[in-house]
């Protein structure tokens, strides 16, 4: 069994004007792909724990939708990590997807309290 960490909510990974809040989920050992350095039952284990906090999450924020993607890059972040981010309900169509995951069209300024008080709904519901 693969033992993973979660980290709620993320400031390394700004979510946008849209979603303010993001968790990033990654394997305690170094991996740098999950297609090359994770096997099936591996990658399975981490998925069901993915899940499990885009779950908490959802239950902590209202979501229309939950994005789920692995970022990062052989120069900046060479290991694994899942970022989740809930799109708000009501968001027009043409600012979802990508377009609410740019930091390119701003960033909430979320003060420390808050961002504390998202990791303690989230971590109620875990």
């Amino acid at each position: 069994m693969m033992s993973a960490r979660t980290r709620t909510p993320s400031r390394s990974w700004p979510g946008g004007p849209r979603c303010w809040a993001t968790a990033w989920r990654h394997p305690r050992r170094h991996v740098g792909s999950w297609v090359r350095d994770l096997d099936e039952s591996q990658f399975l284990a981490l998925q069901r724990v993915v899940h499990r906090v885009a779950r908490a999450l959802a239950a902590a924020v209202p979501a229309e939708r939950m994005y789920g993607l692995s970022l990062g890059s052989q120069q900046g972040s060479a290991h694994l990590h899942w970022h989740l981010a809930p799109l708000p309900p009501g968001v027009p169509c043409h600012q979802q997807q990508l377009r609410a995951l740019s930091a390119g069209h701003g960033v909430l300024d979320v003060d420390d309290s808050s961002q504390a008080a998202l990791a303690r709904a989230i971590r109620s519901h875990l």
